[in-house]
């Protein structure tokens, strides 16, 4: 465990110029999908102030980047840079020297000092225009710079940029309009611009971060075509300046101007959804809440990954690309992706075999309380869940709960999941107690995962917690879990999960878990309604029965024997149905399917009139149940009866899965009265069981390089399930998270 790299959210950024538009922007977005440790180093002592009460927990240092000085050591262990620093007005040439060139020289020597291994510098479009003057051509030597240094970067050249925090640009525009009678227009005013959202922009920067994609150059725009003279009036009627737009006569040496007739070679930019077709409308007033004295709302950037783009073309005022998209499976996964798919303006239809959304995460009804046929529950580090629900305006429905964990052993329950449990427990050795409970803070603490994908996990587990520990805490639940695969399972896998558990605690000894109002049901019901506010489709009792192709591209699936002509497929079934799916691909791609293993559940849920116990999940170990644990719903989310959740695992070709569900159902009933004896027959007012076939992959060591790609040798045809985000557990945050980046890839 020594070997303990910086997860992506742990590393330190450092954002050199970043108190300004996009600076702050960023830095706002960056702290909300989970990063922690942010550096904005800044000249503008009043930018800083405004950024550091806003985010009090980001380090800031005021400091002239053009000189040498101590903010040079904030690089030392650093994960990537994100150059901001700019000088964009004036007429003086010397700010535009120090703050383009002298400064940037001085944070590259910086990042090669301390060898950084990342870069995003933010260029500019004006680069690629026809203008010459001050900031233009240091803009230019910049960018040489930066390619001259041989480090690790990408170079991003966004357009005019509006937004929160915008005192240039679109701001400098707004304030010159309200001091002068008469506000001058270059020419007719009909050169186009495409303005960007600095929020969306500073989540290219984000998904930059993420991918570490470099040596590349990306020209950034926005989606919607404006003419010139119609972001003036637009200013206008925001801030209700009474300056007269009239055209010069003259030329006037503006800025705007200057970059004003500028088209990008290529764009990075979000498809717009809305009308038929993805297709809409320009509107110049969208720009209305992101100017100075307009009374609305700024919503936050979509998250989207960064990709090599491509030229598109439009039609005056209209937006096009829009695709017709299979997804099948209407799982949290297949939900999201089609979720995506539809906000980018896309039109997805959603394929499910079962009669109701969910998958796994499906609810039935039983004896009038609608549940979940498999119990879920969320952690305060579901970052991706928690996103898409204030997306939808679902965030006031999440609850957290402080719960309880115990452990059936020695023919007793005890306490469990903190320290003073675990130095309590009956049953272990003060030795074994204090490797155990090391090893279960360790993994807490550490990021990088892909040392342990080729160790076998029990034998990594026994090396850490002793013959002892292993035997009385884990080796029961290994057995009764995956059986003969018990012994051959990577190591990786088991980490992420007692990781998962260990950061949902809120303090040392107390643990914080998450509900969802109304169940799983609430979130996906809401990305139904959004997918199909969207003009996508959600087709239920309706299997494809194979997906069609030809000449070396998909062409569509066939539902019912009838085939549908699809531009793109996206499978989200459990991996081992694709060689049924896609009987046509060569075996040598769908061997690794067909290797692929999965462990099987049947989930026993009882209705009690009273409680077993006050936990809401319960190691067992014990030789007389079969079992790894119970996990009493009812302790997390107040229902109006005690509902208890049974899980048997098993690889799904083992024989006692075959077993009828009067055979399960009588286990529980003997299995919780052992565990609490007060509870009676009566008691148990009802009992249900469902089964599911692929519950769970069975992670061997050397799982990530037995795991089939997502995009298939076929044009247009991709295919994930929840092994795709191996090592992490399944989970509906880690689906929805996959989906929605699988969904931006498809289509980039």
């Amino acid at each position: 465990m020594s070997d303990m790299a910086v997860s992506p959210f742990e590393q330190k950024i450092i954002i050199p110029g970043g108190a300004g538009l996009v600076g702050q922007n960023l830095v706002a977005i960056l702290k909300r999908q989970g990063y922690r440790q942010l550096v904005v180093i800044d000249k503008h002592a009043a930018n800083l102030q405004v950024l550091a009460r806003m985010h009090p927990d980001v380090l800031t240092e005021h400091a002239d980047l053009a000189e040498p000085g101590t903010w040079e050591r904030h690089f030392a262990g650093a994960g990537a840079v994100v150059m901001l620093q700019a000088q964009i007005g004036g007429t003086d040439p010397v700010p535009f020297v120090r703050n383009n060139l002298t400064a940037t020289t001085h944070i590259l020597t910086a990042i090669a000092r301390h060898a950084v291994p990342y870069t995003v510098h933010v260029s500019s479009s004006v680069v690629c225009s026809v203008a010459d003057d001050h900031y233009t051509r240091t803009k230019r030597e910049q960018e040489q710079q930066v390619k001259a240094s041989g480090i690790a970067a990408i170079i991003l050249r966004p357009t005019l940029m509006f937004g929160l925090f915008d005192r240039k640009h679109l701001g400098w525009l707004s304030r010159f309009m309200r001091k002068v009678p008469v506000f001058p227009i270059p020419g007719d005013g009909r050169f186009m611009r495409q303005p960007l959202y600095a929020g969306d922009f500073a989540t290219i920067i984000v998904s930059c971060l993420r991918s570490r994609l470099a040596g590349e150059c990306h020209n950034i725009t926005g989606l919607e075509k404006v003419d010139y003279v119609d972001i003036i009036r637009q200013i206008k009627r925001s801030t209700g300046a009474r300056a007269a737009a009239a055209p010069s006569l003259w030329r006037v040496p503006c800025a705007a101007a200057a970059v004003g007739g500028v088209r990008p070679r290529s764009a990075v930019h979000r498809r717009a959804a809305g009308s038929p077709g993805g297709r809409r409308r320009v509107r110049s007033d969208r720009l209305a809440g992101h100017l100075p004295g307009a009374a609305h709302a700024v919503r936050a950037g979509d998250r989207r990954h960064v990709q090599r783009s491509r030229v598109r073309r439009h039609r005056p005022g209209v937006l096009t690309m829009s695709e017709r998209i299979a997804v099948l499976g209407a799982g949290p996964m297949g939900l999201a992706v089609a979720y995506q798919l539809a906000r980018d303006g896309h039109r997805p239809v959603v394929f499910e075999a079962d009669d109701r959304i969910g998958g796994m995460t499906a609810s039935f009804d039983f004896g009038g309380l609608s549940i979940e046929r498999y119990y879920h529950f969320h952690c305060t580090s579901d970052t991706d869940f928690l996103a898409v629900l204030d997306e939808l305006g679902l965030a006031d429905r999440m609850r957290w709960t402080e719960t309880r964990m115990g452990y059936w052993f020695g023919g007793r329950l005890q306490a469990w999941g903190n320290p003073l449990a675990l130095l309590r427990f009956r049953g272990l050795g003060l030795v074994a107690k204090f490797r155990y409970g090391l090893h279960a803070f360790l993994c807490t603490r550490r990021n990088d995962w892909r040392p342990l994908d080729n160790v076998e996990a029990a034998g990594w587990i026994r090396r850490w917690v002793g013959a002892e520990a292993y035997e009385v805490l884990w080796r029961r639940l290994f057995d009764f879990k995956f059986y003969d695969y018990a012994d051959n399972l990577s190591a990786a896998w088991i980490w992420s999960r007692i990781r998962r558990i260990g950061r949902s605690r809120y303090s040392l000894m107390r643990e914080k878990l998450g509900y969802l109002e109304g169940g799983s049901s609430t979130l996906l019901d809401a990305l139904r309604a959004d997918i199909e506010a969207h003009g996508g489709e959600v087709r239920l009792s309706c299997p494809v029965q194979r997906v069609l192709m030809a000449d070396g591209r998909v062409q569509g699936v066939q539902v019912d024997g009838q085939a549908l002509a699809f531009d793109k497929v996206i499978s989200t079934v459990p991996l081992p149905f694709v060689p049924r799916l896609a009987p046509d691909l060569p075996e040598a791609v769908l061997a690794p399917f067909r290797a692929l293993r999965n462990i099987a559940v049947v989930c026993v849920i009882a209705k009690l009139r009273r409680p077993v116990s006050g936990n809401f999940w319960v190691n067992t170990n014990d030789p007389d149940m079969d079992i790894p644990g119970i996990v009493e719903y009812t302790n997390l989310r107040p229902l109006d009866a005690h509902i208890v959740y049974v899980p048997f695992y098993m690889p799904g070709e083992h024989e006692r899965y075959g077993d009828s569900d009067a055979v399960f159902a009588d286990k529980v009933r003997r299995y919780l009265r052992r565990i609490n004896p007060q509870l009676s027959d009566e008691d148990i007012v009802e009992v249900r069981v469902n089964r599911y076939r692929h519950a769970q992959p069975i992670c061997e060591p050397g799982f990530l390089q037995r795991l089939p790609p997502r995009r298939l040798p076929v044009e247009g045809l991709w295919v994930a399930d929840t092994s795709h985000y191996y090592p992490e557990d399944r989970g509906i945050s880690e689906s929805i998270g996959f989906g929605r980046a699988m969904a931006r890839e498809v289509v980039a």
